[in-house]
């Protein structure tokens, strides 16, 4: 199994807790069912694609020189924090790179959050059409 149909599954099921979670908190508010459904898709759909993108956003790194800028203002600030010489600290493009190697691709995120946006635009419909 490649890694983005892993991290796919792994976020479409994150979805399936969080919409079985809200359906949960509205199980006594005296909606229906279908109406429950749709809402526990919906705020599915909104987290995951929310967390997607703010991942697609850091990769293309937009928070580095925030990251940066905190990690050289504590190793000036707080006495033996690093080790050896502070010329020896890494500039701002060595921890761009080292930062870039780390990054994770925020499909599989984009995708579940899509379909579980899908699912709560059909249900809506069937909602709409039975009330």
């Amino acid at each position: 199994m490649n890694k983005k149909l892993k991290s796919f599954l792994v976020s479409f099921a994150v979805g399936a807790v969080l919409c079985a979670l809200v359906i949960l908190i509205n199980r006594d508010q005296g909606y229906g069912t279908l109406r429950q459904l749709c809402d526990g898709c919906f705020v599915a759909a909104v987290l995951l694609l929310g967390v997607g993108v703010l991942r697609f956003v850091a990769n293309q790194g937009v928070f580095d020189v925030l990251g940066y800028g905190v990690q050289s203002v504590f190793h000036l600030h707080v006495p033996g924090a690093s080790i050896g010489n502070a010329r020896d600290q890494e500039t701002m493009q060595e921890y761009q790179a080292r930062k870039a190697k780390k990054r994770k691709s925020p499909a599989g995120l984009l995708y579940a959050g899509l379909v579980w946006l899908a699912v709560s635009a059909v249900l809506l419909i069937v909602f709409e059409m039975t009330a």
